[in-house]
């Protein structure tokens, strides 16, 4: 799960060993060697003679927690507000070591309690981190400033708050820490401390006088608006913390966000793309309370478990918690749902049924989405057997037999087919054009990738009825339809691109830099996505979306270097890609191909491998023993070698080939980096033509 809100700055102190011959008093203490400290000082070397990076006796006495070392340094005169290179105090150090008597020492000597790093974080910032109270009450006392903000605006009570410090939270609290500070991302200490699941700090929060339902009003970051501390707790999967929030007065029907508590927590429950073993599993959450055990809490706090949305992704409006149980097919909530009192005959506003919503109704990529075929089998059974209409069709002209071609599930169209559902009704075009069929064979908006299982168990269905199926592709959403042979405005204006320094580069047969190392010259961020340039790098920061390149290519070999700087993070790298789609909700390109660029060796999309993405399927072959030999552990540079030749497309992972594609149908288009989970790093990006 992608978590909004201010990153705990942990710096941790790590002083290299750097000694001098002008400082042997402080590679003693660097050494921890108090007996040679004690013969250096009374031989009265100097005791601020500092190490190459400025690094004194006492800032390695403090890092080593040593209280004696560091009294008889401050008695030969070694100063206590002496900075290293870094910006760096021994009062840090005393801090984070959480270390009272030495920190007081160090007050006493001289060192400024409103000291800060660079970065701006103070000492104050730090003991709270670490959460020991006597280190907090003696900066406190000696002037700490408790509502000093760091370079990302955080305060000392946010930093306790997260960490589940409780004592430090209830310092700060009376020493005058504002409570209700807020971070441009709508996180304030009560919403850190609710999105970690602490508990204590929570409720001591709360008793300062914080309202309960008092929404969020963020500024930037992923944080719904009017989110609060219920929501946020479930959205983490901290239930238990969330019924102590719905018995202290939280509100169970606050839709604001645009989903209530027990709607969400079919979402918290079985999220989109958490069902495959490579995908995300559900929050892990806090406490011993299950998703079942709290929505009966819920509905005893006065839930109601028919309560409808009021807006939401396609086929949502109208909704009720049961309806979108049926959407993730997780059978237990359904169950417990039911017994709660769920009507399973309440439709969404546009007709769906939940039966449809357990079928596929609205999927645009069946992979990624929650409830495997056995699931939603099993969730079909039981709807039907609540005498919901088999045969209903929504406003969009489309039944549960499309759905279970929009999700690829042959089991399904058979049990449909056995329960009687009327080949008259479903075997009809909706409203894009497409019959089920079609659907199954990829005319459909998102992947157009054939799921060639499900077209025989449909022409299987209709077999039975004395039909085949011999309809039509609608033509607006044919993926075989001719493309423009270069993918831009003047292609369609039937004006060839003029001469560029790219042509130029191309006669030359000199690689195009894509990327200058200085900024995002030459490329689009699509979406919002999170992208910047630093220290010669492309670094994505989480967010969805993707960077698109000004200009379309054809024929070439794109060269680029990448890292993954935390486990499983994902992207991917678009080619021959049309622009940003207007109805994908992840906002990335329409009609395209992906390279898979996920810190994974196995799975349905491992590294290196190829996935449609809108675009025609082709036919492709990976070599997944020579990716997991090609492959580097988190935080090492990969690069990959894509040519893209006619209707053949292969990629190279550092050196070698993993997959080679053909019938590539697209024949140019936008190259893209997408941004979809965690944290990754690109450099030299080049292209030949």
């Amino acid at each position: 799960m992608n978590r909004p809100g201010f990153s705990l700055l942990l710096g941790a102190l790590l002083l290299p060993a750097v000694a001098s011959a002008d400082s042997p008093l402080a590679d003693a203490a660097e050494r921890n060697d108090l007996p040679a400290i004690r013969a250096l000082l009374a031989k009265k070397v100097d005791a601020n003679a500092p190490q190459t990076d400025g690094t004194t006796a006492l800032h390695w006495a403090a890092h080593h927690d040593n209280l004696d070392a560091a009294k008889l340094l401050l008695a030969a005169g070694s100063k206590a507000d002496a900075t290293n290179r870094y910006g760096v105090p021994p009062l840090r150090s005393a801090c984070v070591n959480g270390n009272g008597r030495l920190v007081e020492l160090l007050l006493q000597s001289g060192a400024d309690a409103n000291a800060s790093l660079p970065d701006g974080e103070t000492a104050l910032m730090t003991a709270a981190r670490t959460g020991r109270p006597d280190a907090i009450k003696s900066l406190l006392a000696h002037g700490a400033k408790p509502d000093t903000r760091g370079r990302r605006n955080q305060t000392a009570l946010m930093w306790a708050a997260a960490e589940g410090n409780l004592e430090a939270v209830r310092l700060l609290i009376d020493a005058g820490a504002d409570i209700r500070a807020s971070l441009d991302s709508g996180f304030t200490p009560l919403l850190f401390a609710v999105r970690e699941g602490r508990t204590e700090v929570v409720e001591t929060l709360l008793s300062a006088g914080i309202d309960i339902n008092e929404p969020a009003t963020p500024k930037t970051g992923r944080l719904p608006r009017n989110s609060k501390p219920l929501t946020l707790a479930v959205e983490n999967g901290h239930f238990e913390l969330a019924a102590k929030l719905l018995e202290a007065g939280a509100d169970p029907n606050d839709m604001r966000t645009g989903l209530s508590p027990l709607h969400m927590l079919a979402r918290v429950r079985k999220p989109d793309a958490g069902d495959g073993p490579d995908d995300l599993p559900p929050p892990t959450g806090s406490g011993s309370m299950t998703g079942i055990q709290f929505a009966r809490a819920l509905v005893r706090h006065g839930a109601d478990v028919n309560l409808r949305l009021k807006r939401g992704k396609a086929h949502w409006p109208g909704a009720t918690p049961f309806y979108l149980a049926c959407w993730t097919a997780d059978l237990p909530l359904m169950r417990e749902l039911l017994d709660l009192g769920a009507d399973p005959k309440i439709n969404a506003d546009d007709g769906s049924t939940p039966l449809m919503a357990a079928a596929g109704i609205g999927r645009k990529m069946e992979d990624a989405s929650a409830g495997t075929e056995e699931e939603v089998l099993a969730a079909a059974k039981l709807i039907l057997s609540l005498d919901v209409d088999i045969d209903a069709v929504n406003d969009t002209g489309e039944t549960a037999m499309h759905g279970a071609a929009y999700k690829n599930l042959p089991t399904l169209v058979a049990y449909l087919d056995q329960q009687h559902a009327d080949i008259e009704i479903w075997h009809k075009r909706n409203k894009r054009g497409s019959t089920p069929y079609l659907i199954a064979a990829g005319y459909r908006p998102g992947n157009f990738k054939p799921s060639y299982e499900t077209m025989a168990a449909i022409r299987t269905a209709m077999a039975r009825h004395g039909l085949t199926p011999t309809e039509k592709p609608p033509a607006k959403i044919d993926p075989y339809a001719a493309k423009t042979a270069w993918g831009d405005d003047k292609a369609k204006k039937g004006k060839k691109p003029g001469k560029s320094a790219q042509n130029k580069a191309r006669a030359a047969k000199q690689p195009i830099k894509l990327f200058n190392g200085r900024n995002l010259a030459g490329w689009e961020i699509q979406n919002g996505g999170r992208f910047s340039v630093a220290d010669g790098v492309i670094k994505i920061d989480k967010g969805t979306g993707w960077l698109r390149s000004a200009k379309t290519y054809a024929d070439f070999t794109l060269i680029m270097e990448f890292r993954f700087l935390e486990p499983q993070a994902n992207s991917g790298i678009f080619v021959r890609t049309g622009p940003t789609s207007s109805k994908d909700e992840n906002g990335w390109p329409d009609n395209g191909y992906q390279v898979q660029c996920m810190d994974i060796i196995d799975g349905k999309h491992p590294l290196a491998t190829m996935i449609p993405y809108g675009a025609p399927p082709f036919e492709d072959k990976s070599d997944l023993e020579a990716l997991k030999r090609a492959y580097k552990p988190t935080g090492e540079w990969h690069t990959y070698e894509i040519t893209a030749k006619g209707e053949t497309l292969e990629v190279k992972l550092n050196g070698i080939l993993i997959t080679t594609c053909a019938s590539i149908k697209n024949r140019s288009g936008h190259i893209g980096i997408q941004a979809e989970k965690g944290l990754l790093e690109f450099r030299r990006i080049e292209l030949v033509e």
